[in-house]
């Protein structure tokens, strides 16, 4: 949906309630209401394989 900083985050989520994964290459300074998948910033394999896991965990 967008690129936002991490402090931005409950806003962002407030503001698209639909969200239903975050995908970050920080951690959330605090618990969100959302999964959370943490990937490096040089997206990898194993980066690919956790986010197509919790999609799977969302279906």
């Amino acid at each position: 949906m967008d690129v936002i900083a991490t402090a931005s985050l409950d806003d962002a989520l407030r503001k698209y309630p639909q969200i239903k994964l975050v995908i970050s290459t920080v951690r959330p300074l605090h618990a969100v209401a959302v999964p959370v998948v943490i990937v490096s910033a040089m997206f990898n394999m194993e980066d690919r394989k956790k986010l197509n896991e919790e999609v799977k965990n969302l279906q």
